[in-house]
Order: structure tokens, then sequence, then C-alpha cells
């Protein structure tokens, strides 16, 4: 696309790069105060652009394909892109990193017509971008059970955790490990089975595993709730009085359990505690 002199125009060059970006943003701007400095050519203005803003939806549609490819399968390609361009209007790029451009496409799916219609469609997208942040999620040092047998008997209640940042704790009212499983493991040399979206409610974790794969395993209703303490900020003691009120037997062992099953997977980081300046009275 070349430019052209503005004529009485006086225009700064980021003031017009501005504007035009602009126009490719939003194809219904309008588009007067930037004709001039653009040459037609064999093509005129208006299609320059309208090819221009095309091409940049496209790539933007494209970056979402790759982090939903079992949601862009559920839809198929046609309607995917449709849904695309729908998200894009109401969701535009708005991070430097089109990595994060799809963050809210699953509550788009849960709450737009006429995709809300397929409920397991937005469970579906929540749990393909959990699976996704585990591949970039940033590192954290994982706490290990030596870390946890050098801790002093009478400190273990107080004791606090974080869960390591490529982790996502979902609950789901569909099969969806088994749709993202099915739709994602078909190659072009298979003939894709059918999975049909089927009421099952249940909780979910996904994790980055310590040898860098991603992982992801149901959680009982017990545990789920024991996490949800942990997130929270409760301490081992919370932890414990929470898998008491389940009735699940000794609620120490059952927590201590819990802890070391956590370590093993690597899913949790150690919580430092606050440093408090010492005070003379």
């Amino acid at each position: 696309m070349q430019v052209r002199e503005l004529g009485n125009r006086e225009w700064r060059l980021h003031e017009w790069q501005s504007a035009l970006q602009g126009c490719i943003l939003d194809p219904r701007r309008d588009r007067g105060p930037i004709r001039p400095g653009l040459q037609a050519g064999s093509v005129d203005v208006d299609s320059q652009l309208d090819i221009y803003a095309d091409a940049y939806v496209m790539r933007l549609a494209e970056a979402l394909r790759s982090n939903y490819p079992a949601v862009q399968r559920a839809l198929g390609d046609e309607d995917f892109d449709l849904m695309a361009r729908d998200y894009l209007h109401l969701h535009p790029s708005a991070h430097a990193s089109i990595r994060w451009l799809g963050d809210s496409l699953a509550r788009f799916l849960r709450d737009r017509e006429p995709y809300r219609q397929v409920l397991a469609l937005s469970e579906l997208a929540f749990f393909e971008w959990a699976i996704r942040h585990t591949l970039d999620a940033a590192d954290a040092d994982r706490l290990t059970v030596d870390s946890l047998l050098s801790v002093k008997v009478q400190q273990w209640g107080d004791l606090r955790f974080d869960l390591h940042p490529s982790v996502t704790r979902l609950s789901l009212q569909w099969n969806v490990p088994q749709l993202w499983r099915g739709l994602t493991e078909v190659t072009s040399a298979q003939t894709e089975e059918s999975i049909e979206p089927v009421r099952q409610p249940g909780h979910w974790l996904i994790y980055r595993k310590p040898d860098l794969v991603s992982g992801w395993r149901s959680l009982s209703d017990s545990e789920a709730a024991a996490l949800d303490v942990l997130q929270q900020g409760g301490t081992f003691a919370d932890i414990c009085e929470c898998v008491a009120e389940q009735g699940v037997g000794d609620a120490a062992m059952q927590a201590a359990g819990l802890l070391r099953l956590w370590v093993e997977q690597g899913i949790l980081v150690r919580r430092e505690p606050p440093v408090h300046e010492s005070t003379i009275g």
C-alpha cells in the first residue's frame, strides 16, 4: 500500500498511521480522512482497505484455531470462522502477544447466542484454554517431599501452599475431557468417531507435570473442596478441617495423603511466610 502527498491537510506520520490502523480494525469507520494519503493504482482505495481488514481478521481467526483446535473441530471450519468474527468484534485484540487473544472465548460461548444453546461448548473452551495454559505458564520451584520432612511438628498446622502457576481447577457439568480427546486425537487417516456431549458433573485438575508434559485428572468432591481451601489461602489445619467435614475417615491422615499426592504430582509451591519487622518494647 502506497502513501502519497496529503495536499492541504498536514498530517504527522504517526497520526495518519493511527487513522489507517483504526480503519483496518473497524471497517465501518469513516475512511474519508485517510483516502488522500493512499494511491489507488490498479486497485481502488476501499478495496485495498477491505483486503487489509480481512487479512487482519483472518490472521486473528487463525490464532484462535491454533488455541482451540477442539472447538474448531466441534463447530466446523465455516461456523468457527463466523464465530471468530463475532468474537473479535466484541473482544478485539488488546494484548501485545497474540497468545492471549482467546482468553474470553469460553465466556463468550457461554453467554452468546446461538452458541450458549450448546452448553458443553463453552466448557470445552474452558478446558482447552487450561490445557494451552500448561504449555507456557510461568515456572516456579515446586514443593518437594524432602522440604516437608524438614518441617517441625508444631509448624504443620500453620503451613500454607500455593498452586503451581500452570494449574487450573475446573468444575464441569459435561464429559468435556472425553470430548476434547475425541476431537483432538483424530488424524486424517482415521474416521472421526462421534462423541456426543453427555451430562457428567465432576471436578478436574489440569497442570504441567515436572517432566513438562500436560496432565489432567478427575478430583473427588473432598479433594476438590480441600484444593479450594488451599487456593483461598487456608492453612494445613484448615485443609484438615475441610476433609473432616467431608466425613472420609481420619482427617489428618487423609489431608496428609492429599498433600503427599499433590507434592508428588508437582502441583504445589511453598508459600513463604510474611516477613514482620521486629519491634522493641
